[in-house]
């Protein structure tokens, strides 16, 4: 198997080197070598492949494989980020509050976690339920809202408020406009 992912990997397949790197680094069908697997790594990440990236700047942080390097991991972790991966914001961020590896700068660090926290699945269904309330599609905005205000997003949270509001207002009014008997059965069957 490694010897097939060698021969892509030798023709610049940036994701057969990188899934090369991991063989090595991990001895999955070989013996572990770590410098044959920075070396696939570094090829990977030379033609922007952001997980190689990743797993080079965390190595670097952690000393893992290599010398702990702390330059070199914000750089290889920017690049990723750069790139558009959302785990890289998060390392940055994580490296920026914990003052073993550099100078704490909480600022950075904030807008580093704000933007993983807004790139990730959950930015996409709030994304998506901004369109679908701006379509006139308040159903469809009110499902994307409430799944993610259950995963904890406080700006779908807040978005589903504002969606209910009429809404229940409007459900009070139709209430107290029908009979006390079927206003009761529906208080039943909406518990």
């Amino acid at each position: 198997m490694c010897e097939r992912l060698r021969a892509h990997a030798n023709i610049r397949n940036v994701r057969t080197q990188y899934n090369l790197a991991i063989c090595y680094l991990y001895g999955y069908g070989v013996a572990p070598n770590h410098t044959a697997a920075f070396a696939w790594l570094n090829a990977s990440a030379n033609w922007d492949n952001p997980a190689a990236h990743v797993m080079l700047g965390t190595r670097y942080r952690d000393g893992q494989g290599l010398p702990q390097d702390f330059a070199k991991a914000y750089y290889h972790l920017d690049k990723a980020a750069k790139l558009g991966e959302v785990e890289a914001l998060i390392c940055i961020g994580v490296m920026l509050l914990d003052a073993s590896y550099y100078e704490p700068n909480c600022r950075v660090a904030h807008k580093a976690l704000k933007i993983a926290a807004e790139r990730g699945p959950w930015g996409q269904i709030v994304k998506e339920g901004y369109d679908a309330y701006a379509a006139g599609d308040t159903m469809g905005a009110f499902l994307r809202y409430r799944l993610a205000a259950e995963l904890g997003y406080r700006t779908a949270q807040v978005a589903l408020a504002s969606i209910c509001a009429p809404l229940h207002s409007l459900l009070q009014t139709l209430l107290a406009a029908i009979s006390p008997f079927r206003r009761e059965h529906l208080r039943w069957l909406s518990t």
